[in-house]
């Protein structure tokens, strides 16, 4: 089975934006359900059309990293907050310390956070504001 890395990339951002914009509003706010319930459609999509793929990739992961963390739901793992530089044409997601999902102790004996970013589809273990690294990232 080929996979649309293009494709699970462009929902990613998709989601990260739309929880960008909610974020923005207040829950008064007349657009705030109508957003919400299209984050919810995308986040359902995403685990859908691409759970299982990228359950097997996180099941890895959990394996280098941190192997007594159980591995959640791939949509768990994007960011609620995140940086974006422009690097020429192309956007750069960073998350900021503290998002996705929580590592009490990886294989280093360190606290930490998984989390799923685009623009290049990967998975990172972040320790602290500074210190990050991809553990996983599209081929």
């Amino acid at each position: 089975m080929s996979i649309d890395y293009s494709a699970i990339n462009q929902l990613l951002i998709h989601i990260i934006e739309q929880r960008r914009k909610l974020s923005t509003l207040n829950y008064d706010d007349p657009k705030y359900d109508d957003l919400e319930e299209e984050l919810h459609d995308m986040e359902d999509e995403f685990t859908e059309e691409y759970g299982d793929f990228l359950e097997d990739i996180l099941v890895d992961v959990h394996e280098e990293v941190c192997p007594e963390v159980e591995v959640f739901a791939p949509v768990s793992y994007i960011p609620r907050e995140v940086l974006v530089e422009k690097k020429g044409k192309q956007q750069h997601f960073i998350s900021p310390y503290g998002q996705g999902v929580w590592i009490e102790r990886d294989h280093e004996g360190k606290e930490a956070y998984l989390v799923m970013l685009p623009n290049p589809l990967r998975i990172e273990l972040v320790h602290s504001p500074d210190e990050r690294r991809t553990v996983w990232q599209e081929k």
